[in-house]
């Protein structure tokens, strides 16, 4: 019950602080932002105790930034050697 009366008042400090015309909240919106607030901290916990588990992730994005800038550096020598872009690019 404490944490539907934060986020009644949370929605009306963001009302009053935007400026726009105050709206009735009714008790079925302030649900859905405590449900959704709950999820996001729910969601905050479970990757924060899986970020040990990560362990290729900085290499594999490294290895995908790498390959994308060697492709940007090279793309006006990839049509004179004969590359063909594919069916999404050559539609754009």
């Amino acid at each position: 019950m404490i944490f539907l009366v934060f986020i009644f008042f949370v929605l009306m400090v963001d009302l009053v602080s935007v400026g726009r015309k105050v709206q009735v909240i009714s008790a079925k919106e302030a649900f859905i932002w405590s449900i959704m607030w709950i999820g996001i901290g729910i969601g905050f916990y479970l990757v924060a105790n899986m970020v040990n588990k990560f362990r290729f992730l900085k290499p594999g994005v490294s290895l995908l930034l790498v390959f994308v800038g060697l492709k940007l550096l090279i793309h006006h020598k990839l049509k004179s050697w004969g590359f063909q872009p594919g069916f999404i690019s050559s539609h754009l």
